[in-house]
């Protein structure tokens, strides 16, 4: 009988404690509304919320990545093509991992002001999908593994063409196993649950005060 792995993700940041906080963490202080109101405020239980969001939808996606390899028995044709790995500035093609992937994180980026890049917007966005990628200011938006990206010359990644480029990586290297791709997969994940708090720093009052912030309790 075909054993089948079972994914067990790093406790890369311990979000379940990060939901419980009643403000923002002291690394994004001052937490001011500044002058402004509404959608232009975050609030610390909207973004604690949105880290918790970001990472469930991350670890669904590895998840489905580990049940893909078992299924089509490793790093195979099949798999990728399930997966959708490509370097195409074109959106992943529809049904793939990465195209459900980023298709879920997208309603995520109205969350704080200005990350759906909206007309006007000082940040580009924030960087937490294909979409917006290319135009956030966003210092946090991690880099790619691979280097430049042959077609879009950019050298950041969005989390799904961060983990795009993860899954590519370890399937051309010298040790292309599981332990290997649930490993980086992990180290990928801590670098897209850095993308929103990179964000309010540098944008939120901590930085350029494009944005105020208020604790919710």
């Amino acid at each position: 009988m075909k054993s089948k792995h079972k994914f067990t993700p790093d406790q890369v940041v311990p979000m379940e404690e990060r939901a419980l906080l009643s403000g923002f963490p002291p690394a994004l202080h001052p937490v001011t509304k500044l002058n402004f109101r509404g959608a232009f405020v975050l609030t610390s239980n909207t973004y604690n919320k949105l880290q918790s969001q970001i990472n469930t939808v991350t670890l669904n996606f590895e998840t489905s990545v580990v049940k893909a390899f078992d299924r089509f028995g490793g790093f195979t044709a099949a798999f990728d093509s399930y997966i959708g790995n490509s370097f195409s500035l074109t959106p992943y093609a529809p049904g793939t991992l990465l195209a459900i992937y980023d298709a879920k994180l997208a309603p995520l980026e109205f969350r704080v002001p200005w990350g759906g890049d909206s007309p006007g917007s000082p940040t580009g966005g924030l960087g937490l999908t294909i979409r917006t990628n290319l135009t956030t200011k966003n210092p946090a938006e991690p880099a790619s593994p691979t280097g430049v990206n042959p077609v879009t010359g950019d050298r950041t990644d969005s989390p799904a063409q961060l983990m795009d480029d993860t899954i590519t990586t370890v399937e051309v290297s010298s040790t292309p196993t599981l332990g290997a791709l649930v490993t980086s997969m992990n180290a990928a994940r801590a670098e897209i649950l850095g993308i929103v708090p990179g964000y309010v720093k540098f944008f939120g009052p901590p930085g350029q005060k494009d944005f105020g912030t208020a604790n919710s309790n």
